[in-house]
């Protein structure tokens, strides 16, 4: 088969690393390509993108409508004449208005995000229930349309954590775009004013680039903890796979979340995770029979989350947890699963 996928942009996002997954994966037994449309293309990821894969990359600016970068692609895709072509942000389908709608597939990745176009696919991947729910009451009729595909990930890649001693020092992590309207990064650092004002010692790692980033390093000026949290930027997802089993504790404290990958990928780690109780990260906890440490998108019931966690700690309770939700998130969240989903709709329309 045929396959292709097509973004407009390609930094080193949560998104962007479960296509790099995903279109691997699809190599392995059919004709995958790749089209990045917009400059802003992360080269890093990319490498991790199997030779077995065709990346066209058309380096156009950021919402142009140049005729020319429209009818090469147009052209392009006349000739590739792809079996399935699966695009990750909703709006691409306007750029190709003369080809088969029939063949065109999207995936959702967050709530919010309705569009019109959404009429012209033949199938639309929601990743979460909060996604699929927020598309049909945008507009019902798009109801037998949409299809629940959970995002996946590569169980196996990810090592474990094994030590479950706490030292002298609270490790605390969160990883995702540095954008704090959504993913809620001011939460974490206020949260850490609080553990320091109650004499709990800790430490933050804030994991992830964006334009957010003067303002959160100022936010930690201005709480005084200079010494207290740090942020990494152009850090890839190998790195997190590789350390992210060092840290005692995960935070997922977002506003807004279609999915929540990051939090998965903590359970892949059999780390302890408290997520906020919004969108995608409910669902996840549904799923896992509310057996996560849930908080309100605020620090101070962060911060009640993070004593409870304590407890599970000091009375020797978390590693038998961890290897509980675990297990339960393997059987959910296995990007091979995900995978053969994509492929059962993909031949329904052939």
């Amino acid at each position: 088969m045929k396959i292709l996928h097509i973004i407009f942009a390609f930094p080193n996002g949560g998104k962007e690393n479960l296509l790099v997954d995903c279109v691997n994966l699809q190599s392995t037994n059919n004709n995958v390509s790749l089209w990045i449309i917009n400059k802003y293309v992360s080269l890093d990821l990319v490498k991790r993108i199997e030779d077995t894969v065709d990346i066209v990359l058309f380096n156009r600016t950021p919402k142009s409508k140049s005729i020319i970068t429209f009818s090469i692609m147009n052209i392009k895709l006349l000739f590739n004449n792809p079996d399935i072509i699966h695009t990750h942000d909703v709006s691409i389908i306007n750029i190709f208005p003369l080809f088969q709608k029939h063949r065109f597939f999207t995936t959702v990745h967050s709530t919010n995000l309705y569009e019109s176009t959404l009429i012209y696919y033949n199938k639309i991947f929601a990743i979460s229930e909060a996604v699929k729910l927020d598309i049909i009451n945008s507009e019902n009729y798009l109801k037998e349309k949409v299809i629940l595909v959970p995002n996946g990930i590569h169980f196996n890649k990810i090592k474990k954590k094994l030590n479950y001693k706490l030292g002298g020092l609270l490790k605390l992590i969160q990883v995702g775009r540095l954008k704090f309207s959504e993913k809620g990064q001011d939460i974490s650092i206020e949260l850490m004013k609080i553990l320091k004002d109650n004499c709990i010692k800790a430490n933050l790692t804030l994991i992830g680039d964006g334009l957010d980033h003067k303002y959160l390093i100022e936010k930690i000026n201005n709480l005084g903890l200079n010494n207290d949290v740090q942020i990494l930027s152009s850090i890839n997802r190998l790195w997190i796979y590789d350390n992210l089993y060092k840290y005692d504790v995960l935070l997922v404290p977002s506003r807004i979340e279609g999915f929540g990958l990051s939090a998965v990928e903590g359970l892949a780690a059999k780390l302890p995770i408290i997520v906020s109780n919004v969108g995608g990260l409910k669902d996840i906890n549904d799923h896992l029979n509310n057996k996560l440490y849930v908080a309100e998108p605020n620090p101070c019931s962060f911060f009640s989350e993070v004593i409870r966690l304590l407890e599970s700690y000091n009375k020797n309770l978390i590693e038998k947890e961890t290897e509980k939700l675990f297990v339960e998130a393997k059987k959910l969240y296995d990007i091979s699963d995900m995978v053969t989903k994509y492929y059962k709709h993909y031949i329904g329309a052939l």
